[in-house]
């Protein structure tokens, strides 16, 4: 199955690479060559982008991606849950799964009934300096779903997830501090007392509250219910990892595909598609986090194997998935 995947994804790769040289060649279809200039503006291959469009096009991606749109929410009180340790019952009925056919890629959601089972996790620490895979770091804290959460330095293009770039707050306390990320300066966690926040805060000020936890990617999607993107808004198509709140505290878990992954067809997705697909099913706050090869979920039900819920764009054999500098898990009580 592995190596007819990466025959897959070889032969699209080949083929969108003629395409392109063709594109450029004739100086034509340019909305085409605009569409991938973001694509490779978004990745680790952003210098390619220049041979695609003239300076002033990519001036304006530049901008778009520089300078998302920008809702602070930070709110007061508590939230609500259940308490106790729950039966492995209750924890199959908390969590729901399901995959989506739109068109050009392949999205799955998982929905969790209980915020206070969110937890974000430090998962360096492994072999030679790695990060952990998603797999790995899932047994490690008995986590029953998860995904991917930041960046991480990557400069030889390996994926080893041993260096996180950006902030991370765990329990309180700063594991990474906040750095310069462009299009990415904004951060998401819960507040002391449970709540969702995103925005634009200090490191200052969210240890000075008392955060449970923060990590710093973005762009926001969703805010207070109202969607903020509609388009590529300069990150373009591609394998996406997003996470969402509902109204009733319900958390979501989202990954779609791409980079034909599933096929030629599964390209990926654009922010604004996710935004209109998580709102659309009743998401009031969502949050872009690192996508590509990077997107990765999980799911582990009580009694059941683990299982890799996408297909992620990563060739990491053994693995099957990238490691990872830390991610978002479902963790219940345990006694």
């Amino acid at each position: 199955m592995k190596k007819k995947r990466r025959l897959r994804r070889f032969i699209g790769w080949g083929i969108a690479t003629f395409i392109v040289g063709t594109i450029v060649a004739t100086n034509g279809f340019y909305n085409l060559r605009y569409i991938l200039a973001e694509d490779l503006y978004t990745s680790q291959h952003r210098y390619l982008a220049k041979y695609l469009l003239p300076g002033s096009s990519l001036s304006q991606i530049a901008y778009q991606f520089m300078h998302p749109a920008l809702v602070n929410l930070f709110p007061s009180g508590s939230a609500q849950d259940v308490s106790g340790v729950p039966t492995a019952s209750q924890i199959t009925k908390s969590i729901q799964v399901q995959t989506l056919h739109e068109n050009g890629f392949t999205a799955h959601e998982i929905t969790i009934a209980h915020p206070s089972w969110l937890h974000l996790v430090k998962t360096t620490g492994g072999p030679d300096g790695r990060g952990l895979t998603l797999r790995e770091s899932m047994n490690l804290y008995h986590a029953v779903a998860g995904i991917n959460a930041g960046g991480f330095n990557d400069p030889g293009g390996d994926g080893n997830g041993g260096t996180p770039i950006g902030l991370i707050i765990i329990n309180g306390k700063l594991i990474s501090p906040a750095s310069y990320l462009a299009g990415t300066n904004q951060v998401m966690g819960m507040t002391a007392g449970g709540k969702w926040f995103m925005g634009a805060y200090s490191t200052s000020y969210m240890l000075s509250q008392h955060v449970k936890y923060a990590i710093q990617f973005g762009p926001e999607l969703i805010a207070n219910g109202k969607v903020l993107v509609t388009g590529t808004d300069g990150w373009g198509y591609a394998p996406r990892t997003v996470i969402g709140q509902k109204a009733n505290g319900a958390i979501v878990f989202y990954v779609n595909d791409g980079r034909w992954g599933n096929g030629f067809w599964d390209v990926g997705a654009s922010l604004g598609q996710v935004a209109s697909i998580l709102a659309s099913q009743g998401v009031v706050n969502a949050f872009n986090l690192d996508g590509g090869g990077s997107a990765t979920m999980m799911v582990h039900f009580p009694g059941k194997p683990a299982q890799l819920v996408n297909t992620p764009d990563t060739n990491n054999p053994p693995y099957g998935m990238r490691f990872l500098p830390d991610a978002f898990m479902i963790i219940p009580p345990r006694a």
